[in-house]
């Protein structure tokens, strides 16, 4: 299994950044229901990664380049993210995107 495979990689995503009820059942437990093939030691390094390229989206693309006195973004994070990432789909931006601004706004 290829867990750089991106369509692999979206389903982590999709499923890490999943809100409400969703949200309080570990990542680890989800990704076994969706990929019941992956290795223990694939399914850490999936986990870590997706975990990692979370906090770097929504704290420092996002929170870091939010301007508190305009309620602005002061770059275009979803260009950004595009660059950094193009693996992501166009379901996951959008997500990124509303929950980046939730953090950058709420800090």
């Amino acid at each position: 299994m290829d867990i750089n495979d991106k369509n692999i990689l979206n389903i982590a995503l999709k499923r890490h950044l999943e809100w409400g009820k969703e949200m309080l059942i570990p990542l680890e437990t989800k990704l076994l229901k969706d990929i019941p093939n992956i290795s223990t030691d694939d399914l850490k390094k999936l986990v870590d990664y997706i975990k990692n390229i979370s906090k770097d989206i929504l704290w420092k693309i996002y929170y870091s380049n939010y301007d508190r006195k305009t309620n602005e973004l002061k770059t275009n994070t979803v260009s950004e993210i595009k660059n950094k990432y193009p693996w992501i789909d166009e379901e996951n931006l959008k997500t990124l995107h509303l929950q980046g601004m939730y953090y950058a706004w709420h800090g």
